[in-house]
């Protein structure tokens, strides 16, 4: 896009490249950037800021945030959904609550569609026991885009009306702002009877959300576990007289870290923007008196389909908000760097026959890293280039996201896989990824190895041997901390930048 003053619309106070490159408001569900569960970036990340520090705030979604600062948000997100952080000291809750209900009312076809909708009305006029059979029946032939974030949403009220008796919004109270923003995009053409059919509906999605959806008791006992490691935090940070969580600039997100595996010890603390990988990974191994080891801080996606072993020199913060997604982080010795590590000092100019995913169609290319690029050739001449890439601007995943590893349509070709995502953009692929299989395992080592030592020199993930001192006396170091022993595990997303280990 070329750089060109902003319009009426989204003027601010300067001129800006055109912010609808990657648009969020007024498009379709199914064409929205979506976590790997399947919800959009903005939704997740307005639900999670809301549910890290508004879950108490009077009035949530029934006052009114400030247009200038919704207007700056959507414009934000129009930009760059994933790329995109809230920012705790310039946005209240009520400002983020305004872009999720602005998100949804812009859509051009409503959540719960068009083509269901009078479905939906007619389930409402039946007897009890029959409404709930036909509406959950209704809610299954929903698109998966917006049956997923339907369930999200309707889980999110559900911790909203658990703090009703701080912010004062019960069941009635979310029920009449949320029944004409998910089902109706135009509230004018609803007659009155239909409306109260609407509220119905409503009502029985957050009163039956549990059944209609699926919900399994383990599932919930995550979330109130979630809930509760919040508040210890919280409650840590207030006796060491910190006001506000989140809300101060050194304290932007607070955080859990599995340690070692999924059902051991957790850590919680909480990074500022300029917190290094390294720092963290030296806190926790210090204070939980960890046996030395080279550990490494991984960045886990989804149910521990694929994950990412985060550099020492890396920033957690942008680490985390470049995923986009549900992530998790877990401290482990670090096996992966152990993996790789016999091919560091090999020479990448040599090229590796890979399967790569292009339209859901997976084509061999031969691939190579040369220099400070990954190149994908179009024949083993080697000579003309497909795509080149620059190293510096991509993140490197073991594994394979779930959606495309289950894709029994278009079945992986091998199961020596990882992904590659581009930070920065990658022309042609609007999802900023690209997915590659090998025909063997070393295969896989040498070329991960090449995109390892040409994005962070010769030494590449290895970690340094810690911890080298005695933890100190007290638990508050560089930051008010506290550990949290579950006993059952907890799993904690992003947005509250929460994190779970997961066998991979």
């Amino acid at each position: 896009c070329k750089t060109i003053p902003c319009c009426l619309v989204c003027k601010i106070s300067f001129s800006y490249i055109c912010p609808y490159v990657h648009q969020v408001s007024g498009i379709p569900l199914s064409e929205q950037q979506t976590t790997s569960a399947r919800i959009p970036i903005i939704v997740h990340k307005c639900l999670q800021f809301v549910e890290t520090f508004g879950l108490e705030a009077q009035g949530i979604y029934r006052m009114s945030g400030n247009l200038a600062k919704i207007r700056r948000l959507i414009l934000g997100f129009n930009q760059d959904a994933r790329g995109f952080l809230i920012n705790s000291e310039e946005y209240t809750v009520h400002d983020v609550a305004g872009v999720l209900k602005d998100f949804f009312k812009s859509l051009p076809d409503p959540l719960l569609t068009h083509s269901l909708y009078q479905d939906f009305v007619l389930v409402m006029k039946a007897e009890h026991e029959q409404q709930l059979v036909q509406l959950k029946s209704l809610v299954e032939q929903l698109p998966p885009v917006n049956r997923e974030t339907l369930k999200r949403i309707i889980g999110h009220l559900n911790r909203v009306i658990d703090h009703e008796s701080k912010n004062k919004m019960g069941r009635t109270n979310l029920v009449s702002l949320f029944a004409p923003t998910l089902m109706t995009v135009n509230a004018d053409a609803v007659s009155m009877q239909n409306a109260k059919y609407e509220f119905m509906c409503m009502d029985k999605m957050i009163q039956y959300y549990k059944w209609l959806f699926e919900v399994k008791d383990e599932e919930e006992a995550k979330e109130k576990e979630l809930e509760e490691a919040k508040e210890k935090i919280l409650r840590a940070a207030q006796q060491q007289k910190v006001v506000n969580v989140g809300m101060t600039s050194n304290m932007k997100f607070l955080n859990t870290i599995y340690i070692l595996s999924r059902s051991g010890d957790t850590y919680g603390t909480y990074i500022t923007p300029e917190t290094s990988v390294g720092e963290i990974v030296e806190e926790v191994s210090t204070n939980k008196s960890l046996p030395p080891d080279h550990y490494a801080l991984y960045l886990v996606i989804g149910e521990g389909d694929s994950y990412r072993v985060l550099s020492s020199s890396d920033r957690l913060l942008a680490a985390l908000s470049s995923v986009g997604s549900e992530c998790h982080l877990c401290l482990k010795p670090n096996a992966f760097y152990e993996s790789i590590k016999p091919f560091m000092h090999q020479d990448g100019w040599e090229s590796v026959q890979v399967h790569v995913r292009e339209k859901k169609k997976w084509k061999r290319y031969p691939c190579a890293v040369r220099g400070k690029s990954f190149v994908q050739f179009k024949d083993n001449k080697c000579t003309n280039e497909v795509v080149r890439l620059a190293v510096s601007e991509l993140d490197v995943f073991a594994g394979m996201e779930k959606a495309v590893r289950t894709d029994h349509k278009n079945p992986m070709p091998t199961r020596n896989f990882f992904w590659l995502k581009q930070t920065r953009g990658m022309r042609g692929h609007e999802d900023h990824t690209k997915y590659l299989c090998t025909d063997s395992e070393q295969d896989l080592q040498k070329l991960i190895a090449a995109l390892v030592k040409a994005k962070y020199g010769p030494e590449g993930l290895q970690t340094p041997l810690l911890p080298t001192r005695p933890p100190p006396p007290e638990l508050a170091v560089r930051r008010t901390t506290i550990s949290v022993s579950p006993n059952t595990p907890k799993r904690h997303q992003f947005a509250t930048a929460s994190v779970q280990y997961t066998k991979w």
